[in-house]
């Protein structure tokens, strides 16, 4: 689990680029003296000795500019997340943690500090999404893009659930999003257990798959596909003995109604409500047929989804008796049902955010089913049951946490994901924990994450107004604060909205170059190359024939 920063990748770009000039260059300089043995020997070694010397030199390079190593944040009303009443306080950020939590008294600012005045302003624990797939396109621009559409609207935290074919560079991503400067969340990875994954991992028993996520460092374990009980089982067994917390779609779509789940005990958590229904129909001879598997998407999810129209009563309860007493969290998705009820079309969605590449993508896949007044009205009772089972649940006693899976236009849908909660009946304060509180303990890292608590990770997000009176108000991000280090998410939406679909040559140098500090880095190295080149192509003129 990464939730810290190694500086990698900044220091692979620019050797990279000095390496790379640092070869070329001599050549270019005086191609000719690749006829001479000691001038070929220098070409090949002597600028290479120049380049480590200069990438030895060139200083640390960052997403941002340096900030002041104490941040004091006061007059703020602190919601910090573990139940107690909203108060005001002080907050100390030392380094990339939350040094003093409390009264000025208690907190004194420590010397040198940045002080930032939040009176008439909330402060909360950075959201945490957790469930999102970062590809939705090949272009790694559009997917730091979402990224960062996703921080200005406060998530400091997101779990990737497994996206078929990505998982490892998924992984490769994790490092560089824990950096405090970046303005991106961090990043947790799941790993599939799922025979038909088209990664690189090859599949070969759920045990020994397990094993093998856990050496490759991802942070969960996330089920798909069907597996025999006793084999799920003993998989989630290693899991937990690896730390490895196990959770997905228990009897997921293709499943006949009244089909009991595999092996729930397995699962610490489940995401989606899919296996829900099915399992309570008690008599699903009552039932019209099922659609053949080459039917359409609309008409087989219309026929799973009406289940919940034919699911008994009791059955549900006592399902949600089993999955409280095993401590099972669940992930309703909420916003994922109740865009498949209530249909958007493409126009009522934000013309600026629209307009992204990977966004856009997304909702030119948006179609507005035609359906019948009789469908759709048993569509909408079947969201008012799923809002009843998601309040039931939370009334026993179960952890409810915020996901929002595929959604069009990230950022914003967590916090419609919020406000679904709060349809179901959940008050603004629990909505509000599912997305930080809940969110991290479901991710293994409440420790570090999800409250406002002395030495916790400082990620932090500073909103305009009370999101406990109205919940829609948990969008109004003033600022972030990811590891100690303060973000303006409106400078940061302003520079997205002018990006635009980030197609453009010079979007991708832009995002690749990055700050005024890292350019100068290049251009430094770059310098360094080409002075070596000149000196050896000096050397081989003077040692020619």
């Amino acid at each position: 689990m990464v939730l810290g920063f190694v500086p990698t990748y900044e220091l692979f770009v620019v050797t990279s680029l000095l390496v790379a000039t640092g070869t070329l260059i001599p050549r270019l300089r005086s191609p000719i003296h690749l006829r001479w043995t000691w001038c070929a020997r220098s070409g090949l070694r002597l600028p290479w000795l120049v380049l480590i010397l200069a990438v030895l030199w060139v200083p640390p390079v960052s997403g941002q500019d340096t900030q002041p190593s104490a941040l004091v944040i006061h007059g703020g009303t602190i919601i910090d997340g573990t139940g107690r009443a909203p108060w005001s306080g002080v907050v100390v950020v030392q380094g990339d943690r939350l040094a003093c939590v409390g009264t000025e008294t208690d907190c004194p600012p420590p010397q040198d500090a940045q002080v930032l005045d939040a009176t008439g302003r909330f402060l909360l624990p950075g959201f945490i999404d957790t469930h999102v797939h970062l590809h939705w396109t090949t272009m790694s621009s559009g997917t730091r893009q979402v990224q960062r559409l996703r921080f200005a609207y406060g998530i400091t935290l997101v779990r990737e659930a497994g996206t078929h074919g990505q998982q490892l560079s998924n992984l490769e991503q994790r490092a560089g999003q824990a950096h405090p400067r970046e303005p991106v969340p961090r990043l947790l990875v799941s790993g599939l257990l799922e025979p038909g994954d088209s990664s690189a991992l090859k599949f070969e028993s759920p045990s020994v798959q397990v094993r093998r996520l856990a050496t490759l460092g991802f942070d969960a374990i996330k089920v798909k596909a069907r597996l025999p009980p006793e084999q799920l089982t003993a998989a989630a067994e290693v899991a937990r003995g690896l730390g490895l917390p196990v959770y997905g779609h228990v009897s997921t779509g293709g499943q006949p109604a009244g089909h009991a789940p595999d092996a729930p005990e397995a699962f610490d958590g489940i995401s989606h409500l899919h296996s829900i229904a099915p399992a309570a129909v008690l008599h699903p001879e009552r039932l019209g047929p099922q659609p053949d598997p080459s039917a359409d998407i609309e008409t087989q999810r219309i026929w799973y989804e009406t289940l919940w129209l034919e699911a008994d009563s009791t059955a549900l309860q006592d399902r949600i008796a089993g999955l409280v007493a095993r401590g099972t969290w669940l992930e309703p998705l909420l916003l994922a049902e109740e865009r498949f009820v209530h249909s958007r079309a493409v126009s009522d969605y934000d013309a600026d955010f629209a307009s992204f590449a990977p966004v856009h993508q997304r909702l030119r896949e948006i179609r507005v089913p035609s359906r019948s007044p009789e469908t759709q009205a048993q569509l909408e009772e079947v969201l008012s049951r799923i809002r009843a089972f998601v309040l039931a649940f939370h009334r026993a006693g179960g952890m409810i946490v915020a996901g929002t899976d595929n959604a069009p236009v990230p950022g914003t849908s967590f916090h419609d994901e919020l406000e679904a909660l709060v349809a179901s009946g959940l008050s603004p304060a629990e909505a509000l924990w599912a997305g930080t509180r809940n969110a991290a303990l479901a991710l293994g890292v409440g420790e570090q994450l999800g409250t406002i608590e002395t030495g916790k990770l400082a990620d932090l997000a500073i909103l305009d107004a009370n999101p406990l009176l109205h919940i829609e108000d948990s969008r109004q991000v003033w600022k972030v604060v990811k590891g100690g280090v303060l973000h303006d998410p409106s400078t940061l939406l302003t520079a997205l909205r002018k990006e635009g679909r980030p197609a453009s040559i010079w979007v991708r140098l832009r995002e690749f170059v990055g700050t005024p500090r890292r350019l100068a880095a290049i251009f430094m190295g770059l310098g360094f190359s080409f002075i070596a080149g000149m000196w050896v192509g000096r050397l081989g003129r003077r040692s020619g024939p």
